[in-house]
């Protein structure tokens, strides 16, 4: 299913960041953040080419030295706050296919992913084959059961926060849950194209993945625990 050739990683690393600036290439552990990700693709055994999205110069020229192409620069109108990667990959996929270049499989790799390995992409990739999948998509267990959450007044009034019954419930009584923690997806291009989505209604499969491995850098808090958990090696939080 999958063959030499036709897997694509392809890691999306835009310049503008409000919370974090200039995150994508912040120094995480000796080296910019985006080449902990390169560096993970690079060591997948099924990925065949690793391309960097961007509209920045200078995570372009962070990407070639560690390893990855950027075989062109992506448009500033695809590289806003509320641009959809759906509509960076279509334009990946798109701007290779005009050099020749055509892909089967896509590997989704967002650059605040670090402590996501190549041992989790290969191990994702190898679910999407046994399964025959359409897609498969990186998980992590919720540490907190859904039912705990609810909704107050502007008052701060809880009258209605949880539902009858559940206030004096334990975690263990509720069924597990799981929520998407954008490391990996591995796509079916062909149905991608189709769809135009990331997940789909049938064939799609869930790769679960350990609350640690699964931090989403996004705020300097984010950033001082990703490097507290790969300093310290801590296996599950």
């Amino acid at each position: 299913m999958i063959n030499e050739g036709n897997t694509i990683g392809l890691i999306t690393a835009r310049s503008g960041s409000k919370r974090l600036p200039n995150k994508n290439i912040l120094n995480f552990h000796k080296k910019p953040l985006i080449a902990w990700s390169i560096e993970a693709a690079l060591n997948s055994k099924y990925i065949d080419d690793v391309i960097v999205s961007t509209d920045d110069n200078r995570i372009s020229d962070i990407a070639k030295e560690h390893g990855a192409e950027v075989p062109f620069l992506r448009p500033s109108s695809l590289a806003k706050d509320s641009t959809e990667s759906i509509k960076v990959i279509e334009h990946t996929i798109n701007s290779l296919a005009q050099v020749n270049r055509n892909y089967t499989h896509l590997v989704l790799l967002q650059p605040t992913s670090p402590l996501r390995t190549g041992q989790h992409i290969d191990e994702a990739i190898e679910l999407y084959k046994r399964k025959k999948a359409k897609a498969v998509i990186s998980l992590t267990k919720l540490k907190h059961p859904i039912e705990w959450t609810g909704m107050i007044s502007e008052d701060l009034l809880m009258n209605d926060f949880l539902k009858k019954g559940l206030g004096n419930s334990q975690s263990q009584e509720f069924l597990s849950r799981y929520q998407i923690n954008g490391a990996i997806y591995v796509i079916n291009i062909d149905s991608f194209q189709k769809k135009k989505a990331l997940i789909f209604r049938d064939e799609t499969f869930a790769y679960i993945m350990q609350n640690s491995d699964s931090i989403d850098i996004d705020t300097y808090l984010d950033f001082k625990l990703a490097e507290i958990i790969m300093a310290n090696e801590i296996q599950d939080l």
